[in-house]
């Protein structure tokens, strides 16, 4: 009996010394899950910022190409205008000097009663 005592007491000590050891590394084998978890989003979120990132700076050369050139043809349009412009000024003066001239009257007077 004394050997079944101390054989069930050796037993009992087996379960108990090691049993704060097998209690930490369930703990920490669930804490190294979490964190591997925490990990694996983490590199998702990374992977996702990065392509929107390059998305976003390629949308952005896109948009500056753009305004370039649509500034380029505005600036165009607006020296075509202006040009044209000036050509109707000429026009227009050459016409009010010729309808003064065969009116009889100056010029300028012409041009004012051509305002008026």
């Amino acid at each position: 009996q004394a050997g079944t005592k101390r054989g069930s007491k050796r037993g009992a000590r087996r379960g108990i010394l090691p049993g704060g050891d097998t209690k930490r590394c369930r703990e920490n084998g669930a804490a190294i899950l979490t964190a591997r978890e925490a990990i694996v989003r983490a590199r998702h979120e990374l992977e996702c910022f990065r392509s929107l990132h390059t998305r976003g700076a390629a949308a952005v050369q896109s948009r500056v190409e753009r305004g370039a050139e649509e500034l380029r043809a505005q600036t165009s349009r607006e020296a075509e205008l202006q040009r044209r412009y000036y050509q109707l000024t000429v026009e227009r003066e050459s016409l009010v000097k010729r309808r003064g001239a065969a009116l009889g009257g100056t010029g300028a007077s012409a041009a004012a009663e051509a305002t008026a």
